[in-house]
């Protein structure tokens, strides 16, 4: 009898190895699982945390290139401007000495007028 309780708990012994070599397989297993999900869930948000980034980085790239234009859209209207002011104070330089030419001719008229007068006075 002493030999079959022996065989009986050598056997509970077994069974109950295997079922903690059973248990510890089925751990891992789920450990190894949830570790695979933990890193494709990673995978994924570093994914999604890279597009936002370039598209951040996309939108900023726009938002100074729209500001380049801008200020070359300004650059150019003052220039256009400013050639303007430069023409229209040339047109008014050339009318100035168009008016000093006929202020001239006008003072040699005058001045002619006057001999004339002058002598036909006398």
């Amino acid at each position: 009898m002493d030999r079959f309780l022996q065989a009986q708990n050598e056997a509970i012994m077994a069974v109950s190895e295997l079922n903690a070599q059973y248990a510890l397989t089925v751990a891992t297993s789920k450990l190894t699982s949830l570790t695979s999900t933990h890193s494709n869930e990673l995978s994924r948000l570093v994914s999604v945390q890279s597009s936002k980034v370039d598209e951040m980085k996309g939108q900023h790239e726009v938002e100074l290139e729209r500001r380049e234009l801008e200020w070359e859209d300004r650059l150019r209207t003052s220039e256009a401007s400013k050639l303007s002011s430069e023409s229209e104070v040339i047109k008014l330089r050339r009318m100035l000495a168009k008016a000093e030419e006929e202020k001239k001719r006008m003072k040699i008229k005058f001045d002619q007028e006057m001999y004339v007068l002058k002598k036909t006075k006398s």
